[in-house]
C-alpha cells in the first residue's frame, strides 16, 4: 500500500518538479507504467489523484456532491502552489532583508574593529592607497563586469521560473478537468488510473512536454549568458589595469614624500621602484581575486532564483570574515613597512573563499537530492549536477532577450558606477588631495555610511529582488498581476519609511556626537581634527538621501521597460556631467566637503526623477489598454511560454480592479517625518547640542559619559514618538512576521 501512494504522487508531481535528459520520453514512460497499478489502486479503495486516503464513492452517493468535491480537490491540488508562489516573492524580500541586517551587522562590527586597528598600526598614507585607489580598482572591476548580468538574468530567469510553473499548473488542472468533469456520474468502476493516464498522453502530454524543453533550452540560455561575465571581466580588467598602473599618477612620490618624516610606520626606507613594485603586485592580487569573484555569479544567481537567500548571505559573510582574519593576522606578523601588502594580498582570501563555499554547496546540495528525492534547489527543476550549471554553448544558445537586456543595462551600470564612485574618481585621476587625506577620507566615509551600509543596502538589496520578480518587464501597470503589485507596493512603504526614519534620526544625532564617535573609533588622533568632525556631520545630510534613493531607484529599474532603459541611459549620462561639474567647481572652494555636497546633488537628481517616474507609474495603473497589442508586443519581447491573458483580476478594458489603495500612495509623506516626529527631533538637536559644548569631548571621560546618557536618552524619546506615530508600518511589519510564523 505505501508504494502504491509513492508511486502515485510520483506520477502526477514528477512532471513538474523533475526535468530529465529527455523530458517527454521520461514522462511517457511514467505515464504508460502507471496503468498496471488501477486494480491495487481501486481494489484499496483510494483516490487516484490524492496522495493521501481518499476512498472513492459508492454508486448511492449524489453525482453533484462528488463533483463538487472533486473539484474541490483538483483546484486544492493544482491551484494552491501558484497562490503559495505569489506570497514567495514577498517571504523571500523580507528573509532577504533580516539576514542582510544580520550579516552587515557582523561584517560593520569586523570592519569596525580592522579599520581602528590599521589606522592606530599603520601609516595612514598606506590606508588612503589601498583602501581608496585599489579599493575602487576592485569595485570598478567586480561592478562594472557582473551588474548587468546580474540584473538581466535575475529578470529573465524569473520571468522563466514562473511562467513554467503557471503554465504546468494550467495543463495539468485543465486535463484533469477536462477528464473527469462530465456529465455522468463516476463510479467505481470509471476511476481507473490507466485511463487517467491516457487522458494526460492524449490531451495535454505533447504541450507539457514542449514546455519542459522549452524551459530547459532557456535556462541554460540564461546560465550561459551568466557566464558571459568571465570574459566582460578579463576585458574590463585588461583596461581597468592599463589605467590604474600607466595613466593614474604614480603612488610612489606621494608615499615617499609624505612619510618620509610624517609617521613613524611609513614606508620610509624604500626607494620608489620598490613602491612601484608592491603596487604592481597589489593590482595583480586584486584583479584575481576580482575573477574569483566574477566565476561564482551564476551560483549566485541559482541561490537567488530559488530563494536559497540564507546560503548566499553564509557564503558571504564567511568569505569576508576569512578576509578581515587574514588582514588582523599581517597587521600584527608583518612588519609596518609592509602595510600595502598587509592590507591587499588578504583579499585572496575573500574570492577562493567565496568560490570554493559555493562549490561545496552545491555539489553537497544536489549529492543529497540524489539520496533523499529532494530538490535541494527548490523552484528550479533541470540541475542534476554541477556540470548543469557549467557553460554549455554548443548544445544551448545564449538568451537573446537577455542579452538585449545586459547591452541596455550595461551602459547604465557604468554610468552608475561613476556616479556612485565619482569622487573617487576624481581623487584618483588628478590627486586633488593627498593619500594621508584619502585614508582620512575614507575612515569618515566608512563610519559615516555606517546606517547606509547596515539598513539601507539590506531594504536596497531586497527591493531590487522582490521587484524583480513581482513586475513583468514590458507589460504596462494596468496589465500587471494585481496581488503582485500590492506586494511591490507594501514592500516600498516599508522600505522607504523605515529608512527615512532611521536617517532623519542619523541626521539629528550626529551634529552634536561626531566627534565622540570618532574618538572611539580611532581616538583623539582624529577626534581632534576639525576636518573629519565637520565631514561626518555633514556625511550624515547624504545619507539621508541615500535612504530615500535606495528604494524608489530598485522600482524604477525594476519597472522600466526595454526602451525606458535605453533612453534613461541618456538621463545617467546627463546626470554624470552635472555630478563631475558639480566636483569641478565645489571641492576647489570646499576642499574635501566639496565631495559630499557633489554627492548630494548627484542623488537630488536621480531621487527627483525616480519619484517623477513612480507617480507617473502608478496613475498608469487605471488607464485602459488594448490587451491585443500587448499581446501582440508580449509575443515579440517574452519567452514563448508566456501566458498573454489578461489576468482575472483586470476587467474587459486591462484596468485592474480595486486598486484606490496602490493610487493614494504619497512618496513625500513617507520620506518625511510627521509634525510630531519633527518637534522632537529639532528638540533632541538642540538639546544635544547645548550637551556637547558643555560636556564633550574634552572635559574627561566622566563628562563624555554624561554627554552620551543625554543623548541616549533623546534618542529614546524620539523612538518613543515615533512608536506611537508609526501605527501602519509597525502592523504591517507585524502581521507580516506572524505570517511567516504561521506558515
Amino acid at each position: 500500500m505505501p508504494n502504491n501512494k509513492i508511486e502515485r504522487k510520483r506520477i502526477l508531481d514528477n512532471s513538474m518538479d523533475d526535468i530529465p535528459t529527455d523530458p517527454c520520453v521520461k514522462l511517457r514512460n511514467r505515464l504508460g507504467n502507471s496503468k498496471s497499478l488501477s486494480a491495487s489502486t481501486m481494489h484499496s479503495g483510494m483516490h487516484p489523484l490524492k496522495s493521501g486516503n481518499v476512498p472513492c464513492p459508492s454508486k448511492k452517493s449524489s453525482d453533484s456532491e462528488y463533483n463538487d468535491a472533486h473539484m474541490k480537490d483538483m483546484t486544492d491540488e493544482f491551484s494552491s502552489p501558484q497562490d503559495q508562489n505569489d506570497s514567495e516573492f514577498l517571504d523571500t524580500g523580507f528573509t532577504l532583508i533580516g539576514y542582510t541586517f544580520f550579516l552587515q551587522i557582523a561584517l560593520h562590527i569586523m570592519t569596525f574593529i580592522l579599520n581602528s586597528l590599521s589606522y592606530r598600526y599603520l601609516d595612514t598614507a598606506s590606508l588612503g592607497l589601498v583602501n581608496v585607489r585599489l579599493g575602487l580598482f576592485y569595485s570598478t572591476l567586480v561592478f562594472t563586469a557582473r551588474e548587468a548580468f546580474r540584473r538581466a538574468c535575475l529578470s529573465r530567469g524569473g520571468e522563466l521560473i514562473n511562467t513554467n510553473k503557471r503554465l504546468l499548473n494550467n495543463k495539468l488542472f485543465s486535463s484533469n478537468v477536462n477528464t473527469t468533469s462530465t456529465s455522468h456520474p463516476i463510479s467505481e468502476d470509471s476511476v481507473d488510473i490507466s485511463q487517467l493516464a491516457e487522458n494526460y498522453t492524449n490531451i495535454g502530454i505533447e504541450k507539457t512536454c514542449q514546455c519542459l524543453l522549452q524551459y530547459k533550452q532557456q535556462l541554460h540560455g540564461i546560465l550561459n549568458l551568466a557566464w558571459l561575465v568571465l570574459p566582460t571581466g578579463l576585458i574590463m580588467a585588461t583596461l581597468l589595469c592599463i589605467v590604474w598602473i600607466f595613466i593614474l599618477p604614480s603612488p610612489s612620490s606621494l608615499i615617499g614624500g609624505a612619510v618620509g618624516g610624517e609617521s613613524s610606520h611609513s614606508e620610509f626606507s624604500v626607494t620608489a621602484a620598490t613602491i612601484e613594485y608592491r603596487y604592481l603586485i597589489c593590482i595583480i592580487v586584486y584583479t584575481l581575486s576580482g575573477f574569483l569573484e566574477l566565476t561564482t555569479e551564476p551560483f549566485w544567481l541559482l541561490c537567488q532564483l530559488s530563494h536559497e537567500v540564507r546560503v548566499r548571505i553564509f557564503i558571504e559573510a564567511f568569505a569576508n570574515t576569512a578576509r578581515v582574519i587574514g588582514i588582523v593576522s599581517a597587521i600584527f606578523a608583518v612588519p609596518s613597512e609592509y602595510a600595502v601588502y598587509s592590507l591587499s594580498i588578504p583579499q585572496l582570501l575573500h574570492g577562493s573563499t567565496l568560490l570554493a563555499s559555493y562549490l561545496m554547496y552545491f555539489h553537497y546540495g544536489i549529492s543529497r537530492s540524489d539520496t533523499t528525492n529532494e530538490w535541494q534547489l527548490k523552484g528550479i527543476p533541470g540541475i542534476t549536477s554541477l556540470n548543469d550549471i557549467l557553460p554549455h554553448y554548443v548544445q544551448y544558445t545564449i538568451d537573446r532577450p537577455g542579452l538585449q537586456l545586459v547591452r541596455n543595462f550595461f551602459g547604465q551600470c557604468i554610468l552608475k558606477q561613476l556616479l556612485t564612485e565619482g569622487e573617487r574618481y576624481l581623487i584618483s585621476a588628478f590627486h586633488l588631495i593627498s593619500f594621508t587625506d584619502q585614508g582620512v577620507y575614507d575612515l569618515v566615509n566608512n563610519l559615516g555610511s555606517l546606517a547606509a551600509r547596515l539598513l539601507f543596502l539590506p531594504l536596497e538589496e531586497s527591493c531590487h529582488f522582490t521587484f524583480s520578480q513581482c513586475l513583468k518587464r514590458d507589460v504596462p501597470p494596468s496589465l500587471q498581476d494585481k496581488k503582485l503589485l500590492a506586494d511591490v507596493f507594501r514592500i516600498l512603504r516599508t522600505a522607504l519609511r523605515t529608512s527615512s526614519l532611521v536617517a532623519w534620526i542619523g541626521v539629528t544625532f550626529a551634529q552634536a556626537n561626531s566627534r565622540l564617535l570618532l574618538m572611539i573609533y580611532a581616538g583623539h588622533r582624529l577626534a581632534d581634527y576639525p576636518a573629519a568632525v565637520n565631514l561626518l556631520q555633514l556625511y550624515s545630510a547624504y545619507v539621508l538621501l541615500l535612504a530615500w534613493n535606495g528604494s524608489t531607484e530598485a522600482l524604477l529599474n525594476s519597472a522600466m521597460s526595454t526602451d525606458e532603459v535605453l533612453r534613461h541611459n541618456q538621463r545617467l549620462v546627463i546626470f554624470s556631467v552635472i555630478f563631475l561639474c558639480a566636483n569641478w567647481f565645489l571641492v576647489p572652494i570646499f576642499n574635501v566637503y566639496g565631495f559630499v555636497l557633489a554627492n548630494c546633488i548627484n542623488m537630488l537628481t536621480r531621487i527627483t526623477y525616480s519619484v517623477y517616474y513612480i507617480r507617473r507609474y502608478i496613475r498608469r495603473i487605471d488607464e485602459p489598454v488594448n490587451n491585443h497589442i500587448i499581446a501582440k508586443d508580449n509575443n515579440l519581447k517574452s519567452f514563448p511560454l508566456k501566458n498573454n491573458r489578461p489576468s482575472p483580476s483586470s476587467d474587459t478594458q486591462g484596468c485592474v480592479k480595486d486598486t484606490p489603495q496602490l493610487t493614494k500612495i504619497s512618496l513625500l509623506s513617507l520620506m518625511l517625518p510627521s509634525w510630531n516626529e519633527a518637534s522632537v527631533l529639532c528638540i533632541s538637536l538642540l538639546c544635544t547640542l547645548i550637551s556637547q559644548h558643555f560636556f564633550c569631548c574634552s572635559s574627561g571621560t566622566l563628562w563624555m559619559i554624561i554627554h552620551a546618557g543625554i543623548t541616549f536618552a533623546f534618542l529614546c524619546l524620539v523612538l518613543t514618538v515615533m512608536y506611537h506615530e508609526e501605527v501602519d508600518l509597525l502592523q504591517l511589519i507585524r502581521s507580516e512576521l506572524l505570517r511567516r510564523k504561521s506558515r
